[in-house]
């Protein structure tokens, strides 16, 4: 594993419960998701109105997302722990990955109902940490799921997009944060994460 440290280390968040998700939304998502999307549109179209609200929350805080995936001493956050980060008033040095980008786009769609999802390219052979995660939303009217890449910020299609079940997006938390933990040398937790990634 490469030791390559992103940023400084953090304590350890608690671990989620079984039933617990880390793209779980909360009160202060859901009010969110409302707030910034117009009440009966299409649900490709409140997805783009969140898309734009989140890009302008990133882009106020000056938060610049972490290029590239290698393996990171940094914790991920889960969306609630990112949108309490990104709504704050504080300045703020975080820098959110991919993946938790991806996170907080999918608890703020669900809030909505919106059909939101993880979703990689299978064109792209990535070495990093998690690999690069985008979220994807469906709808009855496109074949193709509309993109949504926080991170890079485009709409662009993959050409082979491959759609990551929940259960693996869940996995992919507990493996950043084994790796996390590793590099941070605190091994009992690193442990406990990563066998729950596996389970």
């Amino acid at each position: 594993i490469s030791t390559t440290l992103v940023s400084a280390p953090t304590p350890a968040p608690p671990f989620l419960g079984p039933t617990a998700t880390p793209f779980a939304s909360d009160q202060a998502i859901d009010a969110f998701a409302h707030r910034v999307t117009a009440e009966g549109a299409l649900a490709e179209e409140k997805a783009k109105q969140l898309y734009r609200s989140l890009l302008k929350l990133k882009k106020q805080h000056q938060l610049r997302e972490r290029s590239g995936n290698a393996p990171s001493i940094h914790l991920p956050k889960t969306a609630p722990q990112l949108y309490k980060i990104l709504s704050s008033d504080a300045p703020r040095s975080y820098q959110p990955n991919c993946y938790e980008l991806t996170l907080l786009f999918i608890a703020a769609s669900r809030a909505l109902n919106i059909n939101a999802f993880g979703i990689e390219d299978a064109s792209i052979v990535d070495e990093g940490q998690i690999g690069h995660i985008v979220a994807g939303v469906k709808s009855p009217q496109h074949k193709d799921p509309f993109i949504f890449d926080l991170q890079n910020e485009s709409t662009q299609p993959l050409q082979q997009p491959v759609v990551v079940s929940d259960s693996t997006l869940t996995a992919h938390y507990y493996n950043h944060q084994g790796v996390s933990l590793y590099l941070g040398e605190d091994y009992p937790l690193s442990l406990e994460a990563l066998t729950t990634a596996v389970k």
